[in-house]
């Protein structure tokens, strides 16, 4: 449904979805995470998206409790950066505010090469955003 209704809003004739998460690794849970991967594969095959994935890191605090982080910011940004060229529209779906600065320099790429290309976020704002503008 999604990718559909975004190649009508956005008259795409291509149209590619990058899914990014991060996973618990096998022996983390005492449940099995093997839907995670099932998840995944039906993602690729089934629906067509882009799956980027890379297991939970683990970090120990200095209290001994142990935090898990999935941390693909760095791949979102690369993917984003790298394949400015290959879209006109950008659409993401991230509660991390951390990526106002992307779609600055989106904006910025796409200002230099005399191109307009359109960035929608369903998490444009919050009352500690510095970007007061919806990404």
């Amino acid at each position: 449904k999604l990718k559909n209704y975004l190649k009508v809003k956005y008259h795409a004739s291509v149209l590619e979805i990058y899914y990014y998460d991060a996973y618990p690794e096998v022996g983390t849970r005492e449940y099995s995470v093997s839907n995670k991967h099932s998840f995944y594969t039906a993602l690729q095959k089934r629906m067509g998206y882009i799956v980027r994935k890379k297991p939970l890191k683990q970090i120990k605090t200095g209290s001994g409790l142990i935090i898990e982080k999935g941390n693909m910011d760095v791949e979102l940004t690369i993917d984003a950066v790298a394949l400015v060229n290959s879209y006109d529209v950008a659409v993401l779906f991230s509660q991390d505010q951390d990526f106002a600065e992307v779609a600055k320099e989106i904006r910025t790429i796409a200002h230099e090469q005399d191109r307009w290309i359109q960035i929608a976020s369903a998490f444009p704002l919050s009352s500690v955003s510095r970007n007061r503008e919806m990404v």
